[in-house]
């Protein structure tokens, strides 16, 4: 069974890999800017799959890296190392993709 941490977890298809994965007996880390979301996620998921392990859920957006790094240490501590990680979260930077530097990311 690995760790596996889906960024835009969720919604959408993060949420539904998160199913797969629950599903299949891994560890599940939800990663999402909404705590209420993440919460819900994570409601479902227990709902559906009643004996799976336990999913964690951390709010963090993708786009601060202070806050990112914060929410993938609290991940490590509950579930160990992670083995995958899932980058599911959307989001938007204008301009031409070409014009785009590692540092928009």
């Amino acid at each position: 069974m690995a760790h596996i941490m889906i960024t835009g977890g969720s919604s959408g298809i993060g949420l539904h890999i998160a199913g797969l994965l629950v599903q299949r007996g891994d560890s599940v880390s939800l990663l999402a800017r909404d705590q209420d979301k993440l919460d819900a996620a994570k409601r479902t998921l227990q709902s559906q799959y009643p004996n799976s392990r336990p999913v964690h859920t951390q709010a963090a957006d993708v786009t601060d890296g202070a806050a990112l790094h914060t929410a993938v240490m609290e991940c490590v501590a509950i579930h160990g190392a992670i083995d995958t990680l899932i980058a599911s979260a959307g989001m938007i930077i204008p301009g031409n993709f070409a014009d785009q530097s590692g540092a928009d990311f």
